[in-house]
């Protein structure tokens, strides 16, 4: 079996299962609440504040937010990924087929990223309000998606390594909350270092570190460059991990 039908099949599989449950439609509703309510304060400063713009004062901040939330919520979409796999014992019956290790990994991988793609969709809301007031600057509303997505691709891959690890939800969900923030405040170790070259190494590796030109509507090629080594690291070791355990 071709590496790509291996993993189209696997995805499948895995979305077939994810939408015909309500928990997935549970956590978009939720996350909608929660960003429209941080959406709504926004504009309710912009309306007390004159000399603010909407970007400022309304997009970046929620935007800010809705990654935050991610942040929260990829522990809980991730920690079945492999988890369920091996409380079922259906993890063995995969690998005894033609799916490889790979297909087996990226399978699960895109479809983890088609239900985050799914729960953030209806925040496209937000910017299309704000256009009927005369907003238009769409390439920062897109710039920012591309910096909350790539972000989120990392907390998802993060999520789906932990769940290899263990065979308890709980503890998957603790494993990634773990990693994900030691990430987070690399930033911070950083800053305390005396040696300038591992503080800006430590700079780098931090998640914190890569939200900055995309909140202000500018794509840099040293962050697409850590979103795809952070996952093709994660990912790397997620299939390795899988193959040992063959």
């Amino acid at each position: 079996m071709t590496f790509i039908k291996g993993v189209k099949l696997l995805s499948k599989k895995e979305l077939g299962e994810t939408f015909s449950s309500p928990m997935i439609y549970i956590f978009t509703a939720i996350f909608s609440f929660l960003v429209g309510g941080v959406f709504y304060n926004n504009l309710s400063f912009i309306k007390e504040v004159t000399n603010v713009s909407i970007v400022n004062g309304a997009l970046a901040p929620t935007f800010s937010a809705m990654n935050f939330m991610l942040m929260i919520f990829a522990p809980m979409i991730t920690m079945g990924c492999f988890v369920k796999e091996k409380r079922e014992h259906t993890l063995p019956l995969l690998k005894l087929s033609k799916i490889g290790d790979k297909e087996i990994f990226w399978g699960k991988y895109i479809a983890l990223i088609v239900k985050g793609l799914f729960i953030i969709l209806p925040s496209i809301t937000f910017p299309i309000i704000l256009s009927f007031s005369g907003f238009n600057d769409w390439a920062i509303v897109l710039i920012n998606y591309i910096g909350i997505i790539g972000l989120f691709c990392c907390y998802l891959v993060v999520g789906a390594f932990a769940s290899l690890l263990t065979r308890n939800y709980i503890i998957a969900i603790v494993l990634t909350f773990g990693i994900l923030f030691s990430f987070l405040i690399l930033a911070s170790t950083g800053a305390s270092i005396n040696n300038e070259i591992v503080s800006q190494l430590l700079k780098y590796a931090s998640l914190g570190q890569h939200t900055y030109y995309f909140a202000r509507g500018a794509i840099v090629s040293y962050d697409l460059v850590y979103f795809a080594s952070f996952i093709g690291f994660f990912s790397y070791v997620s299939v390795r991990l899988l193959g040992v355990r063959r």
